[in-house]
């Protein structure tokens, strides 16, 4: 048994979270331009009156065609700038090729042992391609039981009305993923 004695590197600086340590500023102040131009407007609107552009001249809402990547859709045509689909002769398989298949032959043959490529091997194929999905399967014998008996109490009874106790839509503050944590849970 070995006396070696483990250093695990806790105090490192490799292994800060600097994420932890950033202190993010959630209302930063505007950048100088900004404010240059905002105080630009407000002078030339106080000397020359405020600025009256019809809505129909400015983009007041987002593009909902163009994504925050830019617009895709409309590009500039390619313009080819090198010959394009040029006849390329064919000379056959390379020398270096033929000399290496020719020399795995020979290997092959001094070692006695030949490649396996698993082309058609079984451990190479997506079982999932094999199973026959049930995009319709029959419900269990639970769920039929409780749509038959909602449908007799709804007959004997009326209409099932949980309009105020049922949440039909989805909450805007919870995601797929679920809800936030407050303070109280």
């Amino acid at each position: 048994m070995t006396k070696r004695n483990w250093v695990f590197p806790t105090g490192d600086e490799r292994w800060k979270n600097e994420a932890k340590a950033t202190d993010y500023n959630f209302q930063p102040k505007l950048d100088s331009d900004v404010v240059n131009t905002q105080s630009s407007i407000v002078n030339a609107e106080s000397s020359l009156g405020a600025w009256n552009v019809p809505k129909s001249l400015a983009q007041v809402k987002s593009d909902p065609i163009c994504s925050s990547a830019g617009c895709t859709q409309f590009k500039h045509p390619e313009v080819e700038s090198h010959p394009m689909d040029y006849f390329v002769p064919n000379f056959g398989q390379d020398q270096d090729i033929k000399n290496t298949l020719a020399d795995e032959k020979i290997a092959s043959k001094v070692v006695g042992k030949h490649w396996k490529f698993p082309t058609g091997d079984d451990r190479w194929k997506n079982p999932a391609r094999d199973v026959d999905y049930n995009f319709a399967p029959e419900l269990d014998s639970q769920i039929k039981d409780s749509l038959a008996n909602t449908k007799y109490a709804e007959s004997e009874l009326g209409p099932l009305k949980i309009a105020g106790l049922a949440q039909r839509k989805s909450d805007p503050i919870c995601s797929s993923v679920g809800c936030p944590k407050t303070k109280a849970q």
